[in-house]
């Protein structure tokens, strides 16, 4: 085992009754810059990103760092940008001892987060998960290529709205919460949905991701990922992990490996995910990285309060505690 998969898989063992779920955010948020402040202050990160230039043959550290953010923004490259950045935020939140792997009851990642969290769950190796990355940023970026195509979100979209997406040929890519939707499809149709929306004074948010993610359109993805696929090796996952397309644990190979496929096409059901963290009386979410829009979203749907972990000034994870009525 590398010393970055020994920095990402191993810690030491606390309290086991507290029942905790690690977070992972999916795609959208990449930046340059990105990670830049990790790796100067932790060796296993500057080794982490060294593997990740060896395994896909480009300069990760580079591409991250300086950009430009056209060729970050590129399906392909963006991908590997945030799988990357979230193996590193693993590794600082390990050394500072703010995350015991062996605690963590469950893993959920969100979108793209999903891979990610194979990682951690002892799924998968950081090598493997590289290539994977690499082959699905490819496949997506081929998807895009032939079917230009965008997302948006929306809160609260009435029956009458969806109607009026679904006519343009705009469908769900994902449901975040009870209102917060993301949809997605063709250009010519997002610009279209986007106009009347506008005219109907409805809000909305243009997603920073070239590609209608979860939906028909990355049909063309699925080859490349099923390929990929029988290049590395998936095993079972020590950690069960929350499936995006159905909110249902999942750990053994078979399992995993269909919903890695399934969720190319098949809409992000996060509102599920955030019922099963309901229903199961999770203590306790870490969520890693900057953004804690996962963590807001348990908040939205269960209550609790959140916690931000800042190291140096680096925004590594934040913390949703649930609120526990006292008895």
């Amino acid at each position: 085992m590398s010393p970055v998969e020994r920095s990402v898989a191993v810690a030491p063992e606390t309290e086991p009754h507290r029942l905790i779920a690690l977070l992972v955010p999916g795609q959208g948020k990449q930046r340059v810059g990105m990670g830049w402040e990790l790796w100067q202050r932790y060796p296993p990160v500057k080794e982490l990103f060294s593997l990740a230039s060896e395994v896909t043959g480009q300069d990760v550290a580079r591409l991250c760092f300086e950009g430009p953010e056209g060729e970050l923004n590129k399906p392909e490259n963006a991908q590997t940008a945030i799988l990357i950045n979230h193996q590193a935020n693993l590794i600082a939140l390990q050394k500072e001892g703010k995350l015991h792997i062996e605690d963590i009851s469950l893993v959920a990642g969100h979108s793209l987060g999903e891979l990610s969290g194979l990682v951690p769950a002892g799924a998968i190796s950081v090598e493997d998960l590289l290539i994977l990355g690499r082959e699905r940023g490819k496949g997506t970026q081929i998807a895009y290529e032939r079917h230009p195509s965008r997302m948006v979100a929306l809160k609260n979209p009435s029956e009458e709205i969806r109607k009026l997406l679904q006519t343009l040929g705009v469908q769900v890519c994902i449901t975040n919460t009870d209102n917060l939707v993301t949809f997605g499809g063709l250009e010519k149709a997002i610009a279209e949905a986007k106009r009347l929306l506008t005219e109907k004074k409805i809000p909305f948010a243009e997603v920073n991701v070239a590609g209608a993610f979860h939906t028909k359109w990355m049909k063309p993805a699925v080859e490349y990922v099923v390929e990929a696929l029988r290049r590395i090796h998936i095993r079972d996952a020590r950690i069960p992990l929350v499936a995006n397309t159905t909110g249902k644990l999942i750990q053994t190979r078979d399992q995993i490996e269909k919903e890695i496929i399934a969720q190319l096409t098949e809409p992000v059901q996060w509102d599920k995910t955030i019922a099963h963290l309901k229903d199961q009386q999770t203590d306790e979410t870490i969520e890693i990285g900057e953004n804690n829009h996962l963590s807001k979203w348990n908040t939205a749907m269960i209550g609790g309060g959140i916690t931000v972990i800042t190291i140096a000034g680096i925004t590594l994870a934040s913390i949703w505690r649930r609120h526990h009525q006292a008895h």
